[in-house]
């Protein structure tokens, strides 16, 4: 402290003593273009009550919380058995111009109409914030997002230079599409959901749609209230959803690519699945134009060659999906897959009868089929897969059990040999067979245990 200071202390300790100090005048020293009676009529501190340091002290952060000043000191002088308080201020620079930068979607004159800060007025950081407001606001009527910053020219550092305050308006545009936490849907796919272009201007009605599509892709059970972030310094920005990923989620086969389908594992609960699994149940989805599509091709096929094994059932399989009464073409592809496996078929050949068979009910003959094409690595999981279904379905006892158990072996076996590039059928295969093995799971211990 120095020697001034302790003597004003000592004062004010004296006065307090000999009964308490009041106010006797409070003055703001070094106005030049602000008026001094509001600034007074505001303060915290009054003439004649009582002086308290913290009045005081209260009186000099109002004043810096104005905006208006660079810089405020506060002295404090007793007079005998009375208080003088005295701020001193160093007001900021006078507005120059008001200038806009970055605005395409508004003009720069609509923009100004509401301002409060002008040229020739003493430049007042509070209304700078207040008015990046107002142009935000303005915005927002037009259902964009943007970001508003302030800079000067020159800094306002010097009372007596005025400087040009510039508004720099960041419209946002669409950077990349982000849902968080991220749980099995891959971040880096997510981009095949965006409804949005890259650089394109962020409105609202075009936000709107992209949450509409996501709540339609299947993969989520429910999403929050979207936020824009930008990002880095220009104007582009993320679109962040707060989600909540869906325990069942659709795996058609757009949406396959975007599931990490290890993790989906570990957020999937043992008895997700009904104990008798449909196969229709484990199908990836396809939009109705594509079924119809894939049957009339199929069709066409088994029309060119009528013993073709594998064109019978793609018809039958089409058919299906496709909603039509599927026996008929099911018992057509029993027929020629029958005379294709007499013949001396291949591995495939006695898969595709082993699905026919399944789908028809005839289980054990289907057991004898997709036990002989288990021997085709290339179509190893798909046979265990079904070979599960059907064995899970046809179990009534210990032996039953056991040899449930050794297909959830022999199928988790095939599943962790799939190459990284495994193809779509694969990975549905792939995922359908521990969809089957979680059904069974369920109901025996043992099973389980292999499956973790």
């Amino acid at each position: 402290m120095t020697r001034r200071g302790w003597v004003i202390g000592l004062l004010l300790w004296l006065a307090w003593a000999a009964g308490a100090a009041n106010v006797r005048a409070v003055q703001i020293q070094g106005l030049k273009r602000i008026g001094e009676a509001q600034l007074l009529r505001n303060l915290p501190i009054r003439v004649g009550k009582e002086f308290d340091q913290k009045d005081a002290d209260a009186g000099r952060d109002w004043l810096i919380d104005r905006g208006l000043f660079l810089k405020v000191d506060l002295r404090v002088a007793a007079v005998g058995a009375v208080v003088d308080v005295f701020y001193t201020v160093v007001e900021n620079p006078p507005v120059r111009t008001v200038m806009f930068k970055g605005n395409t979607q508004i003009s720069g004159a609509a923009l100004r109409a509401d301002l409060i800060t002008v040229p020739g007025e003493v430049l007042n950081r509070r209304n700078l914030w207040h008015d990046a407001g107002i142009i935000g606001a303005e915005y927002v009527k037009m259902g964009l997002h943007v970001s508003v910053e302030t800079s000067f020219d020159p800094l306002p550092t010097n009372p007596d230079k005025p400087v040009a305050v510039t508004f720099t308006i960041s419209e946002l545009k669409f950077h990349a599409l982000r849902c968080e936490p991220a749980g099995y849907v891959r971040p880096d796919k997510l981009a095949a959901l965006a409804v949005l272009k890259p650089g394109e201007l962020l409105r609202d009605e075009r936000v709107l749609e992209q949450g509409r599509a996501l709540d339609a892709s299947g993969l989520f059970a429910r999403l929050g209230d979207v936020d824009v972030k930008p990002v880095g310094e220009g104007d582009a920005a993320d679109l962040v959803f707060p989600a909540t990923e869906s325990p069942r989620p659709l795996l058609t086969a757009e949406n396959l690519p975007l599931v990490d389908l290890a993790r989906l594992c570990q957020v999937v609960r043992l008895n997700a699945v009904a104990w008798e699994v449909d196969n229709a149940d484990l199908e990836p989805w396809y939009p109705a134009d594509t079924c119809v599509a894939k049957l009339t091709e199929s069709r066409a096929a088994l029309a060119a060659h009528p013993d073709d094994g594998e064109a019978a059932w793609q018809t039958a399989l089409w058919t299906a999906r496709s909603g039509a009464a599927s026996r008929p073409a099911l018992e057509a592809a029993k027929a020629v897959l029958d005379r294709a496996v007499a013949a001396g078929g291949t591995p495939r050949a006695h898969l595709r009868l082993g699905e026919v068979l399944h789908l028809l009910g005839e289980r054990e003959q289907a057991d004898k089929e997709l036990s002989a094409a288990v021997a085709d690595p290339a179509h190893k999981v798909e046979a265990l897969k079904e070979l599960l279904l059907v064995r899970s379905a046809t179990a009534r006892n210990q032996e039953g059990l056991d040899a449930v158990r050794r297909a959830v072996v022999d199928g988790a076996d095939a599943c962790a040999g799939l190459p990284d590039d495994a193809d779509l059928e694969q990975l549905t295969s792939a995922f359908q067979f521990y969809y089957a093995a979680l059904t069974v799971s369920g109901l025996n211990i043992g099973v389980k245990q292999v499956l973790r």
